[in-house]
């Protein structure tokens, strides 16, 4: 399969996480799936660029420091010749 870019079809979502819990990766474009909590705002990448994908965090705890962070949760992913 030959493409040139990636399209991504997300809902913006925020998300109140344990200060410091945040477990982030890089991964290439054309491996994001449905699902995936992209960091990055972008809708439309190249399939070897790396973006920054959410791969785990802790809920908030009560007295427990939070944070918030923007998110784009991966709908759909269309590869584009």
């Amino acid at each position: 399969m030959q493409f040139n870019r990636v399209r991504l079809e997300v809902e913006r979502e925020e998300l109140e996480i344990r200060t410091g819990s945040a477990n982030v990766k890089r991964k290439l474009a054309m491996l994001i799936r449905e699902g995936d909590l992209v960091l990055e705002d972008r809708r439309e990448l190249e399939p070897h660029e790396e973006v920054e994908v959410l791969a785990g965090y802790e809920e908030p705890e009560e007295g427990v420091p939070t944070e918030r962070l923007k998110v784009l949760r991966v709908k759909r992913v269309e590869f584009v010749g």
